[in-house]
This record gives structure tokens, sequence and C-alpha cells, in this order.
């Protein structure tokens, strides 16, 4: 199916119009965050033995690329940037490292509870609410790699993670949009109604294991009815922004998605 503008601009044009809708302050400032949390972790590593140095200003890098390739993305399906948030990157970290110690997959969340929040005071993440009493804009949903590397190995980019997450598209139902375990992490990051991001990567070199952990709030993948449909752009929409933009307008029109429990987890 065609969608039709009477008004079509440009990919350029049409992509700052999707992000002015987000607040220009918002946009103007969504690398601030990203660059004072980078100085901090570049001022810290002053009192880092060397090889530790190394591991954190490379954890920036990951950090920056993490960031640049799910908006490349999003860019692409006409979607608003994400913001960097220090504090998700900070759950990020710690839940990375645990994952790399363990050496296996671990969610953290458990079924009929609300995803993770940091407990500055405790310094730990924690179950909080029922997902029914936790506002939405609150609730945080994540994408997690586990892979092996010794100290040989290349260790994942940020836009390498990206692109493998990327490719669960393929599985993705354009038609019968909702949620798919198959495909989760890629409807992820392009949902619409996500506009934090915080990202980390552990390597535990003992146990050869890489984790990658990247947290989004407010979580996408909701079965809500409707959220898939005015979440996420459709298939023919995808070549270009103007194109993402028509189809999620009309989707978000004609379409009235079914009501799907929400997933269990």
């Amino acid at each position: 199916n065609l969608c039709i503008f009477s008004h079509v601009a440009s990919s350029s044009d049409d992509w700052e119009a999707v992000c002015s809708s987000h607040g220009e302050e918002r946009i103007k400032n969504f690398d601030s965050e990203l660059d004072r949390h980078m100085m901090q972790t570049i001022t810290d590593v002053k009192y880092m033995i060397k090889k530790s140095k190394y591991t954190a200003l490379s954890e920036v890098n990951f950090q920056r690329g993490c960031l640049d390739a799910h908006n490349e993305l999003r860019q692409r399906y006409g979607i608003a940037p994400l913001v960097w948030s220090a504090e998700l990157a900070d759950m990020a970290h710690a839940w990375a490292v645990k994952l790399s110690d363990r050496g296996r997959m671990l969610y953290p969340e458990l079924p009929g509870c609300s995803p993770i929040y940091f407990d500055p005071q405790l310094a730990l993440l924690t179950l909080r609410l029922p997902d029914e009493l936790t506002p939405l804009g609150l609730r945080i949903g994540e994408n997690i790699l586990i892979t092996e590397a010794n100290e040989h190995s290349h260790l994942p980019t940020g836009a390498e993670v990206v692109a493998g997450w990327e490719a669960e598209v393929e599985q993705f139902d354009f038609d019968r949009p909702r949620w798919n375990p198959k495909c989760q992490r890629f409807s992820q990051m392009i949902w619409k109604d996500t506009t934090e991001l915080g990202a980390a990567r552990a390597w535990n070199t003992a146990k050869n294991c890489v984790a990658v952990v990247c947290f989004y709030r407010p979580s996408g993948n909701s079965n809500a009815p409707g959220e898939f449909a005015s979440n996420v752009p459709s298939r023919d929409c995808s070549m270009s922004p103007a194109r993402s933009l028509a189809g999620q307008i009309k989707r978000s029109v004609t379409i009235t998605a079914p009501a799907d429990h929400k997933r269990d987890t």
C-alpha cells in the first residue's frame, strides 16, 4: 500500500521535523549528557592502573558507537533519536559486570513484576512495583548480548551489536505487529515512545565472556491494544524517514491492534 502525502519533505527535513516534535531543547542537548558521562569516565581513569585505563576508554568508545548506531537506525525509520542517560548506563554497567561474571544470560525482571530499577542508596539493581502499579514512563526495557571473547578476540562494537539486533527485522510481522521473542530486540530499538538509552559492555577475561547490556526508558514492546501499531513503522515505510512518517499516521488512523495480553517475562 502506497502512503501518499500532500506535502512530503526531504529525508533530512523530515528527520528534523520528527526531532522537533520531541522538543528542540531535548534534541539540542541529547549529546551533552553522554559527553558529561564520558568526561567523568576520562577523569576517573587518572587513578586507574594502566590496563583499567585502556578498558575504561574502550568502553567510552563503545557507548558512543552504540548510541550513534541506535540513532542511525531510528533515523532510517523516521523516529526521533534517543537521549543518553548516565543513570541507565550505570545500571547497564552493573548488570553487564554481573552477567560477564556469571557467563550466562540473566534478565533483570521476574514474571508479574516491573523491570529493574537502580537504588542509589543501596547501589544495586532491585525489583519494585508490579507493572499495573508502575507508571509507564518509569518502566525500563532491556536488550542483552552474551558472547565469548579471549585476549585475542575482537570485542563487539556498538555498531556491530546494533546491526546484529537489527537483523531480527526478518522475523517481524509488519502485517500483524505484535511482540515476538524472536525480534524483540529490534522492535525495542525502534520503539517510538522510548526516549532514553544507557549501554555498557563488560569483559571477564577469566571466563572469556563479554556481556553487552542496553537499557531503555520508557520500555517498548508493550502488547497493550494499538501500541505496536503506533510505535513501530510499517515495512514499506522503512525505506525513508518521510515514508515512515506517512506509515505511522496511516496506521494510527486505520489499524486497531488485537487486545493481546502483556507478554510473560
